[in-house]
């Protein structure tokens, strides 16, 4: 009785190459695969390590110190929130008989910051009534009279409203050196103030002031308001002001003014210049411009 014997492989000869490969360089296949797992592992490990080392040795002092700076900005920037501009002080109302039984007002405004000029409306309030409303300004570190003139006050005590107001800093493209300086180059002279009871109209003896407005400086403005107080033993009797529409550069302005109440005891005149001299509007442009 005869077997059947079978020999030979159903494998083809690339899968026997293959095994051969695999046979021949199993112990070094093995070994890469080892390295790689181990590179890898010591990456992931430098990786972490590195990661607490920033965070706790490196970056962690530098950025602990982070919200000090915030604190120090703060604290520098106080100071310029500090410099805002602090309140206008208006002094309280005084009021002056008139003639026809009205009689004016006056109220002096001061501005005690050295950065900020203010721009605002105003209007003087008599219970229920007020005058018009005016617009009016007042230039850092001065004071400026405001003063309405004929005005009837049913014998109540007018208060000064201010209203819309609006500051504006004053910055070194518009005022290169200190605000004295600027204002001083600009500002006409009053000049020969007087005053005296000499002139007589009719039957009656009155008060006259005389004064000069001499504009030696380069610039030429528009309405420029002049407020004349007579002042008696330093205290003020009378007021009145005075618009012009134009004052030319280099003009030479003469001023008589009437005083019909008939004050009487002057000592002295004060006559205040009131022209914005922050406000390009308020300046007289050369023609050939």
């Amino acid at each position: 009785m005869s077997a059947d014997y079978t020999t030979g492989s159903t494998l083809s000869d690339r899968d026997l190459e293959i095994a051969s490969f695999w046979v021949k360089h199993r112990l070094t296949l093995r070994r890469l695969g080892y390295g790689s797992i181990i590179a890898i592992g010591s990456m992931f490990w430098a990786f972490t390590l590195w990661s607490l080392l920033d965070a706790y040795a490196i970056s962690y002092p530098i950025e602990s110190r982070i919200h000090l700076r915030i604190l120090q900005n703060q604290n520098a920037l106080a100071p310029l929130f500090l410099k805002g501009p602090t309140p206008l002080k208006p002094a309280d109302s005084i009021t002056f008989t008139n003639t026809d039984g009205r009689q004016d007002v006056l109220v002096e405004v001061e501005n005690a910051n050295t950065v900020w000029w203010a721009e605002f409306d105003y209007a003087f309030a008599i219970g229920d009534q007020r005058t018009d409303t005016r617009h009016g300004f007042i230039l850092p570190k001065s004071r400026r009279f405001i003063t309405e003139p004929g005005i009837t006050l049913s014998g109540q005590s007018p208060e000064l409203i201010i209203e819309n107001l609006q500051w504006k800093r004053v910055t070194p493209d518009t005022v290169p050196t200190t605000i004295e300086d600027f204002v001083a180059s600009r500002e006409p002279l009053i000049e020969d103030v007087a005053f005296a009871r000499d002139q007589v109209i009719g039957t009656q003896l009155i008060g006259r002031t005389t004064f000069t407005v001499n504009n030696t400086s380069a610039y030429g403005y528009y309405d420029p308001e002049f407020v004349i107080v007579l002042l008696r033993g330093g205290s003020p009797v009378a007021v009145t002001r005075i618009t012009k529409d134009k004052l030319n550069a280099g003009e030479i302005m003469p001023f008589d003014i009437q005083w019909f109440d008939q004050p009487v005891g002057i000592t002295e005149t004060i006559v205040q210049t009131n022209i914005n001299y922050l406000n390009p509007n308020s300046y007289i442009r050369p023609i050939n411009q």
